[in-house]
């Protein structure tokens, strides 16, 4: 029951520490969307209940946060954790590869709709000129989810003493 009662102020630290880090370090050019990582950790490695609370709350975060299309982050964290959880049935998550390219092509495909969504939602011009930002923030979300992974894992043993599976 705790596990629920601290999702809301974990999501709200979390999200406000990630879109706060990268603006102070690197003028909002560079985003390391952890929250995206943690949406892809529930599902490879929590429960059906426990990872679609982690998903919903931090989905819910996201969007009350940054104000992009309505419901969109939470939308989009239920299906990355719907995805992985398909996903981590059929083939070992724990590779470094594995979690690896599913960052990665989270992380583009998240840009991608984000950037269809603003054209058919506001009218924005598509536009590519951030096309290079957005692969190079892919490219180093990617890099660092193994490391993101450990990070986790270390806290749900010592939170828990064993895995939530």
């Amino acid at each position: 029951m705790m596990y629920y009662m601290m999702l809301p102020p974990a999501a709200l630290v979390c999200v406000v520490l990630q879109t706060t880090l990268a603006d102070m370090l690197s003028r909002g050019a560079v985003r390391l969307e952890v929250s995206l990582v943690i949406a892809l950790y529930a599902g490879f490695h929590l429960g059906m209940i426990r990872g679609a609370a982690l998903v919903v709350v931090f989905g819910f975060v996201m969007d009350t946060l940054t104000g992009t299309v309505p419901c969109f982050y939470t939308f989009f964290y239920i299906l990355v954790f719907l995805v992985a959880r398909m996903v981590s049935f059929k083939v070992y998550g724990e590779g470094a590869i594995m979690i690896m390219s599913a960052a990665f092509l989270c992380a583009l495909g998240q840009a991608v709709v984000i950037v269809a969504l603003s054209r058919w939602t506001a009218g924005v011009p598509l536009s590519f000129d951030g096309m290079d930002v957005t692969v190079y923030n892919a490219v180093l979300l990617a890099l660092t989810t193994p490391l993101f992974f450990a990070l986790f894992k270390k806290i749900e043993v010592s939170a828990h003493g064993e895995s939530s599976r």
